[in-house]
């Protein structure tokens, strides 16, 4: 509404696994969003965290997360000038698979380097027991989808693969249909977003 995102501050967490032992879904959405490091939540199975600027100490709180029975995982980065911190080397955990071994939906959104996770997605061990990959509200561009037809076998598994509101042209369209079993498109599509190397944005920012 009349509230920027950017603005909201949501807060520590480190209690909730003492408090909600039984927690099964998590989803914070926020400007700035506090996840401790060592967090214990054994019975979660979904987690999202929805912000337009993850910082790098977000992103190790989860990387350290103790959730053995996740399957969901959804992670927005945000834009840099939001305080977003991320990259593919902070990401390593989560795609070396060993972190979540029950994982099947993988959300790498609203990112910034988004054709890069494409890179290490592809060579990555979590990819083979994932069902479902969201990629939407960043930065995959028309490059990064020649990046995924080019290692397809790598993603043909999988059940979909959701590219809404990214940087993509319509040339990319069809590419995209051979990608896995129900491929989204998206509605929105502004390839202005990756136009300048020191400027992309993302959906979600401010």
């Amino acid at each position: 509404g009349d509230w920027d995102n950017s603005m909201t501050d949501v807060g520590g967490f480190d209690k909730l696994g003492t408090l909600f032992p039984k927690l099964e879904k998590l989803t914070l959405h926020g400007g700035q969003l506090t996840f401790e490091k060592d967090a214990t939540l054994p019975e979660l199975k979904s987690l999202a965290l929805e912000t337009g600027g993850l910082t790098a100490n977000a992103i190790k709180g989860v990387t350290s997360l103790k959730a053995p029975k996740l399957e969901s995982l959804e992670l927005w980065f945000g834009m840099r000038e939001y305080g977003a911190g991320g990259n593919v080397k902070s990401l390593e955990p989560i795609l070396s698979g060993a972190l979540f071994p029950k994982l099947k939906h993988l959300g790498l959104m609203n990112s910034e380097f988004s054709d890069e996770i494409i890179d290490a997605l592809s060579k990555s061990k979590v990819l083979k027991q994932l069902t479902s990959l969201d990629l939407s509200m960043g930065t995959v561009s028309d490059t990064g989808v020649d990046a995924m037809l080019a290692n397809k076998e790598a993603f043909a598994h999988l059940e979909s693969i959701n590219f809404d509101d990214n940087a993509l042209s319509d040339a990319s369209k069809p590419k995209v249909k051979q990608l896995s079993k129900k491929p989204n498109f998206g509605k929105r599509q502004d390839p202005s977003r990756v136009e300048s190397e020191d400027y992309r944005y993302t959906s979600v920012g401010e």
